[in-house]
């Protein structure tokens, strides 16, 4: 009979670890989706606003708008002290995502540099839009991992 308990009690161990394991991959994936959606959606905005810059008034009410954008200047005290945006998640996760919206994040990278490229072209005094270009930050997006690089690695030194 205690043989049998202490199968038990392993077998419950086992899948009870199983299931704690899932469910923080889980959690780690819906995390991940989250900040990736959030991060899309503000680029996609910093692009839009740029793209309405003309002259050095229009610069201002940009980068106004960009701060806003990303958060800069909000009250940001809470009951649990102050709040700050959210860093990105290093996991496994989020890897993944950023793979799997490498277009997207190439596409509004080379829009919004276009833009920068723009203004400065039109020579605007862009002293606020300055303060901007480092909030409007790229994540860096892991290299895929592919099976045939690994293959052909081994093949060729044989």
């Amino acid at each position: 009979m205690k043989t049998m308990m202490m199968i038990l009690t392993a077998a419950m161990a086992v899948l009870s670890a199983d299931v704690v394991s899932a469910s923080s991959d889980r959690d780690a994936k819906k995390e991940a989706t989250v900040w990736v959606k959030q991060d899309l959606k503000r680029l996609k905005a910093a692009s839009k606003i740029l793209k309405k810059v003309k002259d050095e008034k229009s610069a201002e009410a940009a980068a106004k708008q960009i701060e806003t954008v990303y958060g800069v200047g909000e009250d940001s005290d809470t009951a649990m002290g102050e709040a700050a945006p959210a860093a990105q998640p290093q996991s496994e996760e989020m890897d993944a995502l950023l793979i799997k919206n490498k277009r997207a994040y190439e596409k509004l990278q080379k829009a919004v540099e276009k833009e920068w490229d723009r203004i400065e072209e039109k020579e605007v005094p862009a002293s606020a839009l300055d303060r901007c270009r480092s909030l409007i930050v790229f994540p860096e997006i892991p290299e895929e991992e592919t099976q045939s690089d690994t293959d052909t690695g081994d093949s060729s030194e044989s």
